[in-house]
């Protein structure tokens, strides 16, 4: 905070006669008793006026006590009163609330930066959950095509090519147990084709057997 400038005028009336005092301060004390070091007192000196009867003293307040001050003119004023000679004041922490308000103000400055740096933080916040979301939703996407099943249009695949879904595998399953399986005795192999083999069929598998008296097992060509 900055020091204020406070007005003294002895005596009433037209204060200019009362140019030249030597105002000092006889008591400056705040209300806890404990005394305070005064400032000085000068005439204020204004546009080119040198006489104005005026006279000022700066101070800061830098405690949350008020200061009562009692200033004395030195010099008899132009009323010839002895009482004019007097004044009394109060410097109250109150007057200095415009300080107070423009710190208020510098403050709410900084807070609303930090509002925005707050917002900016919270758009890369977002921007990164939406980036999280939409790679999920990809994750998700290529999980459901990894899980695909299949339609009745699923192929059931041929002796050269497997199907390529579950539902392709579970109608080659269907046309395998419905189907007409063919024997060829003379060359051992059995053939499995879909449904209907006496017509345009499709050959599934094929098991190449060997005709002994003992139980063999061969692979599928």
């Amino acid at each position: 905070m900055s020091t204020k400038t406070y007005w003294l005028k002895f005596g009433s009336g037209d204060p200019r006669p009362n140019t030249g005092l030597s105002p000092t301060f006889l008591q400056f004390y705040d209300n806890t008793g404990a005394t305070q070091s005064p400032p000085s007192i000068s005439e204020i000196k204004y546009g080119g006026v040198t006489a104005s009867g005026i006279y000022g003293f700066s101070y800061l307040i830098s405690t949350t006590q008020s200061i009562y001050f009692l200033a004395y003119s030195v010099t008899t004023v132009s009323s010839g009163v002895s009482s004019d000679q007097y004044i009394t004041g109060v410097i109250d922490p109150i007057l200095a609330i415009d300080q107070s308000t423009a710190a208020y103000g510098t403050t709410n400055i900084a807070l609303g930066t930090t509002n925005v740096y707050l917002g900016s933080t919270a758009d890369l916040y977002l921007s990164a959950m939406s980036s999280s979301i939409l790679a999920i939703g990809n994750t998700l996407l290529g999980v459901d095509q990894s899980a695909f099943i299949g339609s009745t249009a699923s192929s059931i695949g041929t002796t050269s090519q497997d199907p390529t879904t579950v539902m392709g595998y579970l109608k080659r399953l269907q046309e395998l147990l419905e189907g007409d399986q063919l024997y060829y005795a003379a060359g051992g192999t059995f053939m499995m084709f879909n449904r209907g083999a006496l017509g345009n069929t499709t050959l599934l598998r094929t098991k190449t057997l060997l005709n002994s008296g003992g139980q063999v097992t061969r692979s599928g060509d």
